[in-house]
């Protein structure tokens, strides 16, 4: 699929949809019977094809090929997020009790802490890791910054489970 511009076909199949919908509600009249008779082919296959390919498909397959082109780096944030409800336990429950920003401020950290290394020297760097933030909102022994990216990649997690944490409770109001 890479020489078909999606854009325009997204485009394409935005604009042809209302009409499309229309079509498919008009009744056949005898001029469209006899046409019918001159088809040479399967007219059902032929109608069963379009509807099954037309504007409302062509959308939904664009929306799900944009949702796989995932960077390596959003695909890392969504398997430590997969990594910390499967491995650490931390269910949509579990986060739902960080109601003062525990997460957010958490993500902060470890984003803190990510930056630091590209501003620090490596003896230096290595220090401020053993060295726990003001901030940290948890017990010092789920201090765990490991390295730019790795730090980052947490980060972003826990940013996201922020994120879900306050739409289920908007969800819930």
């Amino acid at each position: 699929m890479s020489n078909i511009d999606k854009q325009v076909l997204r485009e394409a199949a935005e604009k042809a949809l209302p009409a499309m919908q229309r079509l498919l509600m008009m009744p056949n009249d005898e001029l469209f019977d006899e046409a019918l008779l001159n088809v040479d082919g399967d007219v059902n296959a032929a109608n069963v094809f379009n509807l099954l390919a037309g504007p409302e498909t062509i959308l939904s397959l664009l929306d799900e090929l944009e949702v796989q082109n995932l960077t390596a780096a959003a695909t890392d944030v969504l398997a430590e997020r997969h990594r910390q409800k499967a491995i650490e336990g931390w269910t949509p429950e579990h986060d739902d009790e960080h109601c003062n920003g525990e997460l957010a401020i958490a993500a902060s950290c470890y984003a803190i802490m990510g930056a630091r290394e590209q501003c620090l020297s490596d003896g230096e760097y290595q220090q401020s890791q053993k060295a726990l933030p003001y901030t940290w909102p948890w017990d010092p022994a789920w201090w765990k910054p490991k390295g730019v990216r790795s730090d980052l990649v947490r980060a972003g997690a826990l940013v996201l489970a922020e994120i879900e944490r306050i739409d289920r409770q908007e969800v819930a109001q």
